[in-house]
């Protein structure tokens, strides 16, 4: 259970952690830590009050709009929540049809060669046998596509 709660939890982070290292130099635990379980939900809580701001308008009071944040041009306030809706859409998607993604994996070749057994020899073995049907024509033999074997 600890190997499974240890891959589910830090795994991919750590590999990163270890892939750093070797160009960057010593990283700690906690950073790797914090990168996967503090920063990514204190990054949602500030996108939220920020989409949330509160600006002022051309009057000069003070007001509430979602998406007017620090007064950035309309196409970079839909740029930004586009951006984080589309992550979302990812998330949810992922969850609700995982099989979505499955094009996104890669096939590990060896595990694939590894399966073929002796059994699944012997099948093809037998299927190959079946396909080469010879017939004698004198001393000539034929292969079921009428080629000469």
């Amino acid at each position: 259970w600890s190997d499974m709660i240890f891959d589910l939890t830090m795994s991919n982070v750590m590999e990163l952690r270890e892939d750093l290292i070797s160009s960057v130099g010593h990283i700690p635990v906690a950073w790797a830590f914090l990168i996967r379980h503090f920063i990514p939900p204190v990054l949602l809580i500030l996108f939220f009050l920020g989409a949330d701001a509160t600006t002022i308008d051309e009057d000069g009071n003070e007001v509430k709009v979602f998406g007017n944040y620090g007064g950035y041009a309309s196409p970079y306030q839909i740029l930004g929540i586009l951006t984080v809706v589309f992550a979302g859409f990812l998330v949810a998607s992922s969850l609700i049809f995982p099989k979505m993604y499955n094009a996104l994996q890669t096939v590990d070749e060896t595990e694939t060669n590894m399966s073929v057994d002796k059994k699944n020899i012997d099948e093809i073995e037998m299927a190959e046998k079946d396909q080469t049907i010879t017939t004698c024509a004198g001393d000539r033999q034929f292969s079921s596509g009428g080629e000469l074997i």
